[in-house]
């Protein structure tokens, strides 16, 4: 494996999680019986936080519904 590939493959264990690390939330989330009746809260690394300002942007999530329909077949 070349240097450059290495050097990559080191760094990225500073900046990725892996697949184990990743799936946390996603299980806590579902196991935690506290969270039973809990709903339409975004999670990161287990506890609930506030969505990028871009998640909130009701026009820009009707566009994206919208481009998406047009691009599956759903609308003309």
């Amino acid at each position: 494996m070349p240097t450059w590939q290495r050097l990559r493959v080191t760094l990225s264990y500073f900046f990725f999680k892996t697949p184990q690390e990743g799936a946390q939330t996603t299980i806590c989330v579902a196991v935690d019986e506290s969270l039973v009746n809990t709903t339409g809260l975004y999670f990161s690394d287990c506890v609930p936080k506030d969505p990028a300002p871009q998640a909130k942007d009701d026009e820009a999530a009707k566009r994206l519904w919208d481009l998406s329909a047009k691009m599956v077949g759903l609308e003309d």
